[in-house]
């Protein structure tokens, strides 16, 4: 599928045909992924015009085979951007958006964020340097997101990269003082053990804020349990205590 303007043009397997839906302005410069799970094509970001120091978007869009909807314009969101890039999680299921590029003088950004159909949201990892057009793809064997690559922009040259990069299995955080929405993110994390365990993937990192839970819980997949910002009582009355440590890196 190709969109540009109120225009979208898409490829049936056998020819292009186009149709005319209300949807994002024209644009350039933006990522679109594929959303598996929802059945939709999100869309992402881009530029008016052709030339920098244009209008940069930050808007979200997903697209259903016959309709635009647009994302909610509140909440956390990545800053408006060009040529950054995007790829399905099949096994998390959410989209994965990185980098791109926010200025005229080309340095990149560094930013990671997911979209799970609704809401987007800043993972809490370090990861590659700043940089745009990236190559960005998922390891469907390995279960993780591979990226490759790409370039920012010196005062005197272009500087174009060659590393590599894998955003492994994220991270799962339980608080047990928290009493709003939960999703296990930093900012909205599980109230019980047994939930983060439930939803963390094999080789996920399980990160407790300081707190008692009073729970029994059988933990039977490998997992990395630490407690960054201070000690977590797990039990009662023969408490296991996970002690703080420093921030641990991501799986």
């Amino acid at each position: 599928m190709l969109s540009k303007g109120h225009l979208v043009s898409e490829y049936d397997g056998t020819q292009w045909f186009q149709t005319e839906r209300v949807g994002p302005g024209a644009r350039n410069r933006f990522a679109m992924a594929y959303d598996e799970r929802r059945g939709v094509t999100v869309l992402f970001g881009g530029q008016r015009g052709s030339n920098d120091g244009n209008e940069l978007l930050g808007d979200t869009w997903t697209w259903d085979g016959d309709t635009w909807r647009r994302g909610p314009a509140t909440g956390p969101t990545p800053r408006p951007r060009t040529n950054h890039r995007m790829v399905y999680d099949r096994d998390r299921e959410v989209v994965i958006l990185f980098g791109g590029n926010a200025d005229s003088a080309g340095s990149g950004l560094d930013d990671t964020w997911e979209w799970d159909g609704s809401r987007w949201t800043r993972l809490s990892t370090t990861g590659p340097s700043p940089r745009m057009d990236v190559g960005l793809a998922y390891d469907a064997r390995n279960r993780q997101v591979i990226l490759y690559g790409g370039r920012y922009r010196t005062p005197r040259e272009w500087v174009h990269l060659r590393d590599t990069w894998i955003l492994g299995r994220r991270e799962v955080w339980v608080d047990p003082a928290y009493r709003g929405p939960e999703s296990g993110h930093l900012e909205s994390p599980f109230n019980t053990l047994s939930e983060g365990v439930s939803a963390a993937p094999n080789g996920a990192a399980l990160r407790i804020k300081p707190g008692t839970l009073n729970e029994r819980v059988r933990i039977a997949k490998p997992m990395q349990i630490d407690a960054p910002f201070g000690d977590a009582r797990v039990g009662s009355p023969k408490a296991l205590l996970v002690q703080g440590l420093e921030p641990a890196s991501p799986p």
